[in-house]
């Protein structure tokens, strides 16, 4: 168990998502941010998924 969360976290440093600019995005451009957000956002749960299945 040890091993698997240091992979996830050293995973999860590699690629940490923005917070601040999602939201910054979401409100300065919202048409813009609807594609964005949609291509991001399935990404992240993809990525979530496979982290929780590998627990």
């Amino acid at each position: 168990m040890s091993v698997l969360g240091a992979m996830v976290e050293q995973r999860r440093r590699s690629q940490p998502p923005p917070p601040p600019l999602d939201l910054d995005l979401d409100d300065d451009d919202d048409d813009e941010a609807s594609p964005d957000e949609s291509q991001k956002r399935p990404i992240v749960e993809k990525k979530s998924i496979g982290f929780i299945k590998i627990r």
